[in-house]
């Protein structure tokens, strides 16, 4: 079955936080009327889109384009990830010519909050790595029929909300020692595109401790639409579940 993907990419990369950076008006149109406290979260929203700016007009569109067709084009579920994986690398490509995100290799904190895939994504590390994959999630959510993109939304809603509840704090499955991705050429779509736009790794230490109830407030790369391009490109059928779920943590 063709599956046509409801969203389309052309609205852009924004700085995600709790409120939406694009929405808000300059820092300098409104600090005289905020508390100290509030004019510097204002101006680090601001510094954040800017980055985000940056990293839009460094983006090859055409190529990432090209690839997100190729994939919702492919037979099997497993060309289908592949081929989002390179989509996503454009983006990861972009970042990394445009610069000024907090990420660095050991900088693990991302690596203690929720990490969502789908069977196709376990499925493909599991084949890669020679690691088994649990064959039911116990907290997966199944796309059973789900092709619209506000489907798709919501039901990566509810499993990060669910997966924020069970495993912030907890490090990923594939976590080594040295604080490094022990699966970096197989990983997760949502980690492939998971980037930090604030000043510095301070937010993101403080929102992988267990609960992330700190009030720290991590501003991201808003890749949303493209997730759900993701999840409706590979299909109904798919389980949506943290990647502890799908493997177990083995201790070191």
């Amino acid at each position: 079955m063709s599956i046509t993907p409801e969203p389309t990419l052309e609205g852009g990369l924004t700085a995600s936080s709790v409120v939406d950076v694009a929405e808000r008006p300059a820092a300098s149109a409104i600090a005289v009327d905020l508390a100290p406290d509030e004019q510097a979260r204002v101006a680090m929203l601001a510094r954040a889109q800017a980055r985000a700016d940056r990293i839009q007009a460094t983006l090859d569109h055409a190529a990432e384009s090209r690839l997100r067709a190729t994939a919702r084009g492919a037979r099997t579920s497993r060309l289908r990830v592949v081929w989002l994986q390179r989509a996503a690398d454009v983006v990861g490509k972009a970042v990394e010519q445009a610069g000024g995100v907090a990420c660095r290799k050991g900088c693990a904190h991302c690596c203690h909050i929720p990490v969502l895939l789908t069977t196709a994504e376990a499925d493909e590390i599991a084949r890669v790595t020679g690691r088994p994959r649990v064959s039911n999630p116990q907290h997966g959510l199944r796309m059973a029929g789900v092709f619209k993109a506000s489907d798709s939304g919501q039901l990566l809603q509810a499993a990060h909300t669910q997966a924020q509840a069970r495993h912030t704090g907890r490090p990923c499955s594939f976590l080594q020692g040295d604080q490094t991705c022990g699966i970096y050429d197989v990983r997760p779509l949502t980690c492939r595109m998971h980037f930090s736009l604030s000043d510095d790794e301070g937010p993101c230490r403080l929102s992988g401790t267990e609960g992330g109830q700190t009030g720290a407030e991590v501003v991201s790369l808003n890749v949303m639409a493209r997730r759900v391009d993701d999840a409706v490109t590979l299909g109904a059928g798919q389980v949506v579940a943290d990647i502890r779920e799908w493997f177990a943590v083995e201790r070191h």
